[in-house]
């Protein structure tokens, strides 16, 4: 990352996969919170609805937690909230 190497918004993948994240965000918690927490931690935003929750809910029983967490990071929203370079 300080290379150069790595965007902020791989760095944000990257902690947002880690077992560390994992271990205190999803172990931890039922699948509700642990999504109600990746829109707060990687959007910046609580969901705004049941069908924004259901949608990402499907996703995490459906391909797992790297696919739930991705589905954030490489929405359009977080692009054009963040792009490459800012912290959410």
């Amino acid at each position: 990352f300080k290379d150069g190497a790595l965007s902020v918004r791989e760095f944000v993948r990257t902690v947002a996969n880690s077992g560390l994240y994992r271990a205190r965000f999803f172990d931890n918690c039922n699948a509700y919170r642990f999504i109600e927490l990746n829109f707060k931690h990687l959007l910046g935003r609580a969901p705004q609805n049941k069908a924004e929750m259901l949608h990402h809910f499907t996703i995490l029983q459906q391909h797992g937690v790297e696919a739930e967490i991705d589905s954030y990071i490489d929405s359009a929203e977080y692009q054009e909230r963040f792009g490459q370079d800012v912290v959410p």
